[in-house]
């Protein structure tokens, strides 16, 4: 009977606590007043997602609703002509009213289930149905005069409050430090003022002004990816900051050669539109969709922009074929010798036979690596030299008779080498780098070994000379 007793009390205790959290909540809900925040608010909220807005000029307080105004700004949530339906809810206070609009960053809470107060009586009927803003805390059940939606009623917690969903719009996730799909904070530097409408891609980003540089798209050079194109909805002016968008409504425009819903395309002249796909007048050119007809006339005409759903709508089969694969490009990009020996240091070995050795005073001596292609020059690194006499000693004439590695008119590019260890009856190596002083490398030159005095006598035809010579190919003209 004890645990009995306990357990029903505890139970009790559990059904009071409750009724104590609810009618906290409505105590904190001020009990259905109708009034601006004007201090932090403790709004509860369910299960979401944060993004970051442009802020407009005013204060945003923790626990607001907000929206978009006209110039694409979050602001805090009233019933004003041309505000969005509300967005989210503000994470944390912010103000931007001794800013300009684009100043500051605001977080966005949505996705949620938002506990607000509700003007007038709310039912249960209410539960599924939309509700419409009031100011930044309230929401009533019935259109209000601008009918700006506050989000849908999930859950009735009184006749004066209760849980509203609010979602973020579609497309509007976030891109970037200071960029969301709805607007990115960036800075016209073209020179010329941008108008309303005009189609744009971000050229750089520029760290004085912590914004990202626009320019005007076009079809021919830059912009052909969709998700990197933006549109204005006010005048900018050069080297200024602004926000730039995702879509707009273009009015006045002469769209009588369309149907509606028609596909309006990227133009080949910059910041531009075209009802004609590249595809119409170039079997394989290139269309990037960027909007559709909304209304068809000569005169006043109108055409929704969004860069959000728009995007590359036709490749030419010119365009696949050039970037295909083929045994072609494959060659052209292979490594080859003649590759790997351009700019490089490389080496090349050459076995000189008795004969060679005896005839190295005669004429320019024997060639040792071949002549390069025109407007390039040979620049000698260094040479090995393995002396093999052991079948017969060579004898020097009593003239000087070290080697020298030259160019074939007879500049020198080595050092002396001495011959009086190349001559014994033996193996002998030795190597050799360039010399110390400045060397004009001769155009389309050969190298070759040669002895500055008489030839060598002796030897045996067993007797071998192997040389390995490193060299580099370089220009002899300016690059380009």
């Amino acid at each position: 009977m004890r645990k009995l007793g306990q357990a029903w009390r505890l139970q009790n205790a559990r059904h009071y606590i409750k009724l104590l959290a609810v009618m906290s909540a409505l105590l904190l809900m001020g009990l259905a007043t109708a009034t601006v925040l004007s201090a932090d608010r403790n709004t509860v909220s369910k299960a979401g997602e944060l993004r970051g807005y442009p802020a407009g000029v005013d204060i945003f307080y923790k626990g607001a609703m907000v929206c978009i105004n006209a110039a694409g700004f979050v602001v805090p949530a009233a019933d004003t002509a041309g505000y969005t339906s509300v967005i989210g809810v503000v994470e944390k206070t912010v103000d931007n009213s001794g800013g300009s609009a684009g100043d500051l960053t605001v977080q966005i809470r949505a996705n949620r289930h938002f506990l607000f107060v509700a003007t007038g009586t709310l039912v249960q009927g209410n539960v599924g149905e939309t509700m419409y803003v009031v100011d930044d805390q309230t929401f009533n059940a019935g259109q209000q005069v601008n009918a700006i939606v506050a989000g849908v009623c999930t859950e009735l917690v009184s006749t004066t409050a209760g849980y509203i969903s609010i979602e973020i719009p579609a497309g509007s996730a976030g891109d970037g430090v200071t960029t969301t799909e709805l607007a990115l904070q960036g800075r016209n530097e073209s020179g010329s003022d941008f108008e309303p409408g005009d189609i744009l891609v971000v050229d750089h980003y520029d760290e004085t002004t912590d914004r990202m540089v626009l320019v005007l798209a076009d079809a021919d050079t830059i912009g052909l990816a969709a998700v990197h194109l933006w549109t204005t909805r006010v005048t900018l002016a050069t080297a200024t900051n602004g926000t730039f968008h995702k879509t707009y409504r273009e009015t006045g425009q002469n769209t009588n050669a369309s149907t509606e819903g028609d596909a309006v395309f990227l133009s080949t002249t910059p910041g531009n539109w075209t009802e004609t796909s590249a595809r119409n007048t170039d079997p394989n050119g290139v269309a990037v969709s960027v909007g559709r007809v909304a209304v068809v006339s000569a005169s006043v005409g109108e055409v929704e922009i969004n860069l959000e759903v728009g995007g590359l709508e036709q490749i030419g089969t010119n365009e696949i074929q050039d970037s295909g694969v083929t045994t072609a490009k494959i060659a052209a990009a292979a490594v080859t010798p003649a590759k790997m020996e351009e700019g490089s240091v490389v080496f090349v070995d050459v076995q000189l036979t008795n004969a060679n050795v005896l005839a190295l005073a005669t004429g320019v001596g024997i060639q040792i690596v071949a002549a390069p292609a025109a407007n390039k020059a040979l620049v000698f690194k260094g040479i090995h030299i393995v002396s093999d006499a052991a079948a017969g000693a060579w004898t020097e004439p009593s003239a000087p008779d070290d080697l020298v590695v030259q160019y074939a008119d007879g500049v020198d590019v080595s050092g002396s080498i001495e011959a009086g260890a190349l001559v014994a009856a033996s193996v002998n190596v030795r190597e050799y780098g360039p010399v110390l002083t400045e060397v004009i490398p001769d155009v389309a030159a050969a190298l070759h070994l040669f002895n500055t005095g008489g030839n060598w006598g002796g030897g045996n035809a067993a007797n071998t000379m192997s040389l390995r010579i490193w060299y580099a190919v370089v220009d002899t003209i300016a690059f380009t």
